[in-house]
């Protein structure tokens, strides 16, 4: 039965209103969800007299709807109405740049392509945040999407950036492209960030490193970990180390808790392997306590590099295989060049460990054996040194004199892992060390045992000054290039650009060694190193010179030996007196 045209238009105007008031929304957003329903249709079309319902069966029935489903049935039309507000105004204008180029398409993951509006509506929500970051609105946007294709999008509004100049008024474009271009963008930014440092764009180099910080993949991560630990240039290794505090923050945990995590198992197992697939036969990759990879047949026989497919093999398979462990050798010497420095570091500030921490970092993890096997341990408690251990390759624990160890017999609740510095083991047990991995052929991924130990010796020190390298004379482009490298940074610039210490900052402890001077950019000629001074922090300080108080000086005796130790040791072997 039809309705009267006029009544049915009334109608409509009653069920709406009440649906409005039932689900507390807006007569504008009831409107446009009645009619995109079922409802709507079946009334126009007076299916099963529809039309002749009650006001409050209808709206009953549209809130059944929206509870069953109408909601996703209108979330396309929220999310465009969400774009046309963001995609107008001074928003639209900053985006105008690109209006004639080219960009590709991208489609929804149900199917059907987006506007070009609602794409740039995901860009343009970055362009007016007062603080760069995550923006919510952009995420709901871009939920819908196809990432791949979003990614593809973002990544040519970044080369169109780049071939503008990259402006840094635009900056908030590096934004958009790392939180929606995935882990496809973290190789692009990462060499454009050592690019811009060299050729010195600091400050856009630390902007992107803040927004690598953001892309939300682990890759990510990885890379602004490596930046932070191995950059050479201070503010990019600054704004690296800022970001992973901060993500860490966001977590609850500690930057170097974040840093343990981030340690990949690179797909081995708990018996260092890893299996290569040809299709018709399958090779073991083999992680050796040398950080090696020997590649092994099913047949036992050891191959130097993977064999060429044969005619049996899934040419697909194989050529994957061989990406694989290409790809895994990267990783392998990433891990390396990456792990080497934080381990030393953890010996110079003496990091521990709880030992639940310990074990799922050097034990589970099957990419840090090498290193676990390669040290020797200690369980310290309260900061005195219990004993000392060595995990071997067979998964057990041993002492000095080869006696077996066992870390779940450990009664007390406040021990805790650490790396032993030489200069707590008796020379006894330093010997007995030392032979035992002269034993068992064993090299340490860096000089544990045999590094050499300072102590004060008199007439060295006199007040808060430590005197033994004064006098010591050398170029002043060496001791520059040599203390940054080593982690140290320069102190304050002067008229000039002079400048004439240099500090080291390792949470509650710090140094600063002074020398005659030299001028940023034109280290030219001899210097002379004057004297070594050392720090104690209330609280950990921060790479900049503002946070080195005088008041926060101390003798060279109120600093923990192994750190005294190791900055001397560091200091001797860069002025030449090691």
């Amino acid at each position: 039965m039809n309705a009267n045209p006029v009544l049915l238009q009334k109608k409509y105007a009653r069920v709406i209103e009440e649906f409005s008031g039932r689900m507390h929304i807006t007569l504008d957003d009831a409107l446009d969800f009645f009619y995109h329903s079922n409802v709507y249709r079946f009334m126009s079309e007076g299916v099963s007299d529809m039309h002749c319902m009650s006001d409050t069966y209808l709206a009953e029935e549209l809130e059944m709807a929206e509870a069953e489903g109408g909601q996703a049935q209108n979330a396309m039309k929220t999310e465009e109405r969400l774009a046309a507000e963001i995609f107008k105004g001074g928003r639209k204008r900053k985006t105008e740049w690109l209006q004639r180029v080219e960009l590709p398409e991208v489609h929804r993951a149900g199917g059907g392509a987006a506007s070009g509006e609602y794409i740039f509506a995901i860009l343009a929500s970055y362009g007016d945040m007062e603080v760069p970051g995550i923006n919510p609105d952009a995420q709901k946007l871009a939920e819908p999407l196809v990432p791949e294709e979003l990614s593809l999008w973002m990544r040519a509004v970044y080369e169109e950036w780049l071939r503008t100049g990259a402006e840094a008024k635009k900056r908030w474009v590096l934004y958009a492209v790392s939180i929606h271009g995935g882990a496809a963008m973290v190789p692009v930014l990462s060499r454009q960030i050592g690019d811009w440092a060299e050729h010195s764009r600091g400050a856009i180099a630390a902007e992107a490193v803040n927004a690598l910080a953001l892309n939300g993949s682990r890759e990510a991560l990885h890379e602004v970990d490596r930046m932070a630990g191995k950059c050479k240039f201070r503010q990019v290794r600054n704004a690296a180390g800022k970001a992973l505090s901060c993500a860490a923050a966001q977590l609850g945990i500690s930057r170097e808790e974040l840093e343990d995590r981030l340690v990949p198992d690179l797909g081995f197992d708990q018996k260092m392997e890893r299996h290569l697939d040809y299709g018709s036969r399958s090779f073991t990759v083999r992680l050796t306590q040398g950080m090696e990879l020997e590649i092994w047949g099913s047949n036992g026989k050891l191959f130097k590099n993977l064999p060429a497919p044969g005619k049996q093999d899934d040419a697909g398979k194989a050529k994957s295989a061989e990406e694989e462990l290409k790809q895994l050798k990267k990783q392998l010497k990433a891990i390396a060049a990456t792990q080497k420095p934080r381990l030393e570091q953890a010996l110079r500030t003496s990091r521990c460990w709880q030992i639940g921490k310990w074990k799922e970092l050097f034990v589970r993890n099957p990419a840090m054996h090498p290193f676990a096997t390669g040290l020797v341990w200690g369980i310290y408690d309260r900061g005195v040194l219990q004993e000392s251990f060595r995990y071997m390759e067979d998964g057990s624990f041993n002492t000095a004199d080869e006696r077996e160890y066992r870390l779940d017999g450990i009664s007390s609740e406040t021990a805790v892992i650490g790396l032993v510095h030489p200069l707590e083991l008796s020379e006894q047990d330093l010997a007995a060390w030392k032979g035992q991995l002269q034993e068992y052929e064993v090299t340490q991924p860096f000089v544990q045992l045999g590094r050499p130990v300072y102590r004060i010796a008199q007439g060295e020190a006199e007040g808060t000054a430590y005197m033994r390298f004064e006098g010591r004379e050398l170029e002043a482009v060496a001791l520059s290039v040599k203390l940054l490298g080593a982690g140290w940074f320069r102190g304050k610039v002067l008229d000039g650009g002079f400048f004439r210490n240099f500090y080291r900052s390792d949470g509650r402890f710090g140094a600063e060694l002074t020398f005659s001077g030299t001028s940023v950019g034109y280290e030219n000629g001899e210097v002379t190193v004057e004297c070594l001074y050392f720090y104690r922090f209330k609280k950990a300080a921060g790479e900049s010179p503002e946070m080195f108080r005088a008041e926060d000086r101390c003798r060279p005796e109120e600093v923990e030996p192994r750190y005294f130790s190791e900055v001397a040791l560091q200091v001797a072997g860069i002025v030449g007196m090691q």
